[in-house]
């Protein structure tokens, strides 16, 4: 039995830019792999961002392109699993090239044993509705009110900001909520993403936090990635949990921030994470220890990542603080993958599995 893999780049415009302090986007950056045999095709996808894992699109094609023939030998989800326990140190420096080829083969596998990819994997089937909170970008005046506007109006009540590091910005922000919200106001839920801003400024973070008056929900990557101690001490201070995203990429990583104190929320992403497999090994670890989860998206991806994600929101929901992603069209200009995964009303995704591995049908690249 041959086994093809194909790599490719994937980039198409953004409906309206991305903002927050560390990058903004206006446009995708996605590596898409294909693996076929015998008339059958599974399909990844992974979001490389060097401000996260390191990563660049060529440089994940560059590593996939490299493991081609190697990868070609796995035939089974035992192959897959000892080949990616053997190149564990390698995939750490390269997770989201490595989910691309995880999500791909799981997909092949899956369709190859005429199953789900749960059923496959011995998870619950992914069903039902998933619940989406409002990700708001670093916007302000009118693009901001309208951005706003439109949550509201399609129901929303948990909103992820991303703040500027500008005062009077931010309060800006937060106050046009309170005004546009009304008598909603009292149901809102409110958590923020600093994206490493006070990075070794520890003191200039806590000060800047109080200074926001506001009781969050919780606050994700005040400090630099992996800045243990100084994101201990501002969960302890701020009696506020500390949502892991940058510092958040290996299981190791999740090990550690459970070793100090502070209350912790794993944002897993699955492609930064490194695919699905060790996404529901850091799932366990956290929720075994009594954290809740975030289930993350990078901005950008297709409906494969969106339901890559739905396999570990499935099985870890009862511990799900929020689940961010599901823009598909409203944010990219086309998806490549069908029926579209995309959030509606009050920021509900309705899913019922139909067919085989991911069960979508996926362009040909």
């Amino acid at each position: 039995m041959r086994t093809h893999i194909h790599v490719q780049s994937y980039s198409v415009p953004l409906r309206s830019s991305f903002k927050h302090h560390s990058a903004e986007r206006k446009t995708t950056a996605t590596v898409l792999v294909s693996i076929e045999r015998n008339s059958l095709k599974g399909f990844g996808e992974a979001c490389p961002r060097s401000y996260v894992t390191g990563e660049t699109v060529e440089g994940a094609m560059s590593w996939i392109k490299s493991k081609v023939d190697d990868l070609s030998d796995i035939q089974t989800l035992n192959d897959l699993k000892i080949w990616s326990e053997k190149m564990s140190h390698q995939i750490d420096g390269n997770l989201s090239a490595y989910c691309a080829v995880e999500l791909a083969y799981l997909d092949l596998l899956s369709k190859e044993a005429n199953q789900s990819l749960e059923n496959f994997l011995g998870l619950p089937e992914a069903s039902g509705s998933f619940q989406y909170s409002a990700v708001v970008s670093d916007e302000e005046g009118e693009k901001l009110e309208k951005i706003l506007k439109s949550y509201l109006h399609m129901g929303f009540f948990d909103f992820k900001f991303k703040l500027s590091g500008q005062l009077e910005v931010d309060q800006k922000k937060f106050a046009l909520l309170d005004q546009l919200s009304g008598a909603q106001n009292s149901i809102i839920k409110i958590r923020v993403d600093a994206n490493n801003i006070w990075a070794q400024k520890p003191k200039e973070a806590l000060d800047y936090l109080r200074k926001l008056k506001r009781n969050f929900s919780a606050i994700e990557e005040p400090l630099g990635a992996h800045e243990w101690e100084g994101l201990s001490d501002l969960s302890i201070q701020l009696e506020t949990p500390i949502i892991l995203d940058e510092s958040l990429l290996t299981v190791e990583d999740m090990q550690k921030a459970l070793t100090l104190p502070g209350q912790w929320i794993p944002n897993i992403r699955i492609s930064k994470v490194g695919g699905i497999l060790r996404a529901l090994k850091i799932a366990k670890i956290a929720t075994e220890a009594g954290c809740k989860l975030i289930i993350g998206a990078q901005v950008g991806e297709t409906s494969l990542l969106t339901r890559a994600a739905l396999s570990v929101a499935q099985a870890y929901k009862k511990h799900i603080m929020a689940q961010e992603g599901a823009f598909g069209t409203l944010l990219i200009e086309k998806d490549i993958a069908q029926p579209e995964l995309r959030f509606g009303s009050g920021g509900h995704l309705n899913w019922k599995q139909e067919g085989f591995g991911f069960g979508l049908n996926v362009e040909d690249f």
